[in-house]
């Protein structure tokens, strides 16, 4: 069930809300993206003044030295390791911090940051003095910490708190829609900016534009799903809990509370059924397991692509657009209609059953929301099996017209990621909803 919001705290305009927020974020971080470029000209500016006198003028080819390009190729590497460790925090301490202050203020901060941390950049960019550093340091820092999937996961907070769990998938898979659209032509348009006007900076003040644009949507017409009293309910039990720990206990409890929502993927005491609930506890293994499978594939089918097919560039952008577009369209279409076409089915089985098992009766949980998780747990394992099916089709395919072929078969497992995020929302109640989706 969604969270009862007190008058105060909501208006009509929460439920459309979101996609405003997601597609701006996507657009204004992807096309800053090229960022790549701006901080191979970092490095190579920067080796150039350690290994050179001072005041030595930066040959035209300077960047496409072999020294260069290691220094450049160590500090991908070491983005990459901060960018990691960032997302880790940045999603275990989110669930946190929205549970505590809102969800609102969570948005906020999250925009203020990723401006000031673009900011920093393009002033270390600048700054050739002893500024150089604090600012790069600040960047690496504020970028590592808002990431897209950390705003994507307090916009999926907000959908999990203000719709029935029958229209949640359908709902979250909406939102994930309109991040594709903002993703979708974010590197074309931020590749043309930087080569039409022949600057990089160029798409660094687009996305602090596009990013203020959303903050300032957010403070206006946002209002908070998580009302103050779930908030303050919530902190009560928090506190009850470390009234029955010993000193040294409530001192760890302390140091560790904004990763305390990783608790949740523990197995938990079901009141209704009087026994321990081990879903959550599989969904944070399958989230696991998944994410080391699926993190890198598009990558590897694009390194495929390039070495086995003998794909260019141009042909490489053709079909990772065309992907994000099919991904956009069955998000934002095929996969609502199944499920309003397929939800009429599993209500009426459960209703069936319902009538004939007394276990049914002394169930807390209503028909209508276990057919909805059924549906779920049938929709994820079904889109998994379609997403195999079509990485095997790529492996196999030997012109571009299967390529193609197969990435939209591909495309069409996009269910998976919004069956899963509502599958774990309806394993706890509602207050730890939020938590939960920041735990796996």
């Amino acid at each position: 069930m969604p969270l009862g919001n007190s008058e105060s705290e909501t208006t009509p305009l929460l439920r459309p809300a979101t996609p405003p927020v997601a597609e701006p974020n996507r657009l204004g971080n992807g096309i800053s993206r090229v960022n790549l470029i701006i901080v191979k000209d970092i490095t190579c500016r920067n080796w150039y003044q350690q290994n050179y006198p001072p005041g030595s003028e930066l040959p035209p080819d300077a960047c496409k030295a072999p020294a260069v390009k290691q220094s450049f190729a160590v500090a991908i590497t070491f983005l990459g390791t901060i960018e990691g460790i960032g997302i880790l925090i940045s999603m275990t301490t989110s669930g946190y911090f929205a549970a505590r202050f809102g969800r609102k203020p969570v948005l906020m901060s999250y925009f203020a940051l990723y401006i000031t941390g673009v900011v920093a950049l393009l002033s270390a960019d600048a700054s050739d003095g002893p500024f150089f550093y604090p600012f790069l340091i600040v960047w690496l820092i504020l970028s590592a910490l808002t990431s897209v999937l950390a705003l994507e996961l307090v916009c999926n907070m907000y959908v999990v708190d203000v719709v029935d769990p029958g229209e949640r998938t359908a709902s979250l898979s909406k939102l994930a829609g309109w991040g594709v659209v903002g993703a979708a032509p974010s590197w074309a348009i931020g590749g043309y900016i930087s080569a039409f006007f022949d600057d990089n900076r160029l798409v660094f003040y687009l996305s602090i534009i596009l990013m203020a644009l959303a903050l300032l949507y957010i403070v206006s017409f946002v209002p908070e799903s998580f009302p103050r009293s779930q908030r303050d309910l919530l902190q009560r039990q928090r506190e009850e809990e470390l009234a029955h720990q010993n000193q040294f206990q409530r001192l760890l409890s302390s140091l560790f509370t904004p990763f305390k929502s990783l608790r949740l993927l523990k197995p938990m005491h079901n009141p209704a059924t009087g026994r321990k609930g081990h879903r959550l506890v599989w969904c944070g293994i399958h989230a696991l397991l998944t994410g080391i499978g699926e993190l890198h594939a598009l990558t590897i089918v694009i390194a495929w692509l390039t070495a086995e097919m003998d794909f260019q560039t141009s042909d490489t952008g053709l079909v990772m657009t065309s992907y994000a577009l099919e991904c956009a369209f069955v998000l934002l279409f095929i996969i609502p209609t199944v499920r309003r076409a397929l939800t009429p089915l599993y209500t009426g089985s459960d209703s069936a059953q319902s009538e004939t098992s007394s276990s049914e009766a002394q169930s807390t949980t209503p028909p209508s929301q276990k057919s909805s998780t059924k549906l779920d747990i049938h929709l994820a394992f079904a889109s998994w099996v379609i997403g195999a099916i079509a990485m095997l089709c790529v492996g196999i395919s030997k012109k571009k017209t299967g390529v193609h072929l197969s990435l939209g078969l591909w495309a069409l497992s996009s269910a998976r990621t919004p069956a899963f995020k509502s599958l774990a929302a309806s394993s706890v109640e509602p207050i730890l909803q939020g938590e939960a989706l920041s735990a796996i």
